[in-house]
């Protein structure tokens, strides 16, 4: 009787929804430039790291991080990592020093979904608390106090024996945070909101008194406002000092709709923002000296050619660029390039992001696989 063994070799693009073992490209910027790839691996580049070519970061052992679910930038210069059992990792730069992140009981975090950092970190949990670590300075950790900082996470409170709860998205500035509901409502906590001296989340109103509602998406700005989607696709502002709530408009006047995304951005002032439209054409606004002059009005960014910055389905905030993740895996961003940096990275002109190997960065990782049959 003979045996009859068929290989199969092949392979596939680790993508979004294709594997459960895939994480969901991302990127994130401040200082630091980072992005995630589907493979699980962290790359990044910017200011912190001397270098506007992406590189892939390392663990306190030298080896190449992987298993990542998830990223986030840490006090400006870090990275934080969200591990696929849930935990937190952090550097305190470009990738260097790595630590786990523990609560305020000593513990390593767990359940850990989705964070974002500047002066402080949050991270949202699985059961939909929010908790904070890092500067406390304006009352970020949203604990009921301002002063001091905490090393360790301490969960958001909404008054003293109550905790934020039913969170599925977190956004951090230098002085506040802002918290999406499972609802579609707003909860902020930090610096000048409405309450001098309440430094617990509450429910975000407009200066009419009314509750913020069916939000589905929200980006920090600058000091003074941030920005929201709403379910319909329109875009607004917020301002931090008086709840005033502003459509984004274009130059002819027109308020833009058919958003799926916003982040702020210090680029062109502290009012600044980033937003993707449905048709993955990227829209920026804020007050300018020197780019632009822009003023207030939204603008489409352009890429290298001088073609409109098209297929982008994810767009990053962040101090110096501003950068988009493109339907196809590549980066592309723009700005002034940072002070590690010896020249502007596409001038205010989206250019594509390189890697160390000279290539694209390109965060969609093919991946091999082999199989066997036996027949009897």
């Amino acid at each position: 009787m003979k045996k009859y063994v068929m290989a199969i070799v092949g392979s596939y693009l680790s993508l979004h929804g294709l594997s459960s073992l895939a994480a969901t490209p991302q990127v994130v910027s401040a200082y630091v430039s980072a992005a995630l790839k589907s493979d699980g691996s962290v790359w990044a580049w910017g200011d912190s790291c001397s270098s506007n070519i992406a590189k892939q970061l390392k663990n306190n052992a030298g080896s190449n991080i992987s298993g990542v679910k998830g990223i986030a930038t840490v006090g400006y210069y870090g990275v934080l990592l969200i591990n696929s059992d849930g935990s937190l990792t952090r550097s305190q730069g470009c990738g260097g020093s790595w630590d786990t992140v523990k609560d305020s009981s000593g513990n390593s975090v767990t359940n850990a979904t989705q964070a974002s950092g500047a002066g402080s970190t949050a991270f949202v949990k699985t059961d939909g608390t929010v908790w904070n670590f890092g500067s406390n300075a304006y009352g970020q950790l949203g604990t009921g106090s301002a002063g001091g900082a905490s090393n360790d996470a301490v969960q958001v409170k909404t008054g003293a024996a109550a905790f934020l709860t039913s969170v599925k998205a977190v956004r951090v500035n230098e002085l506040y945070s802002v918290a999406l509901k499972t609802d579609g409502t707003l909860w902020t906590w930090g610096y000048s909101w409405r309450t001098p001296g309440n430094y617990y989340a509450t429910q975000l109103k407009d200066s009419a008194g009314n509750p913020v509602t069916s939000v589905s998406s929200i980006g920090a700005g600058g000091h003074d406002v941030f920005h929201f989607v709403k379910t319909d696709g329109s875009l607004f502002a917020v301002s931090v000092r008086n709840g005033k709530v502003s459509p984004i408009k274009n130059a002819s006047g027109a308020a833009l709709t058919n958003m799926l995304g916003v982040d702020g951005t210090n680029m062109y002032g502290a009012d600044a923002g980033v937003a993707v439209a449905t048709g993955g054409n990227v829209w920026q606004w804020g007050q300018s000296p020197n780019a632009f002059s822009a003023g207030d009005s939204a603008f489409q960014v352009k890429a290298t050619g001088n073609t409109l910055l098209t297929d982008v389905k994810v767009v990053a905030g962040t101090i110096y660029n501003t950068l988009a993740l493109k339907n196809d895996s590549t980066v592309w961003q723009w700005g002034t390039g940072g002070q590690g940096a010896s020249t502007p990275v596409g001038g205010f002109i989206a250019s594509q992001v390189m890697d160390t190997n000279g290539k694209p960065l390109s965060l969609f990782t093919t991946v091999h696989f082999f199989s066997c049959k036996k027949v009897i």
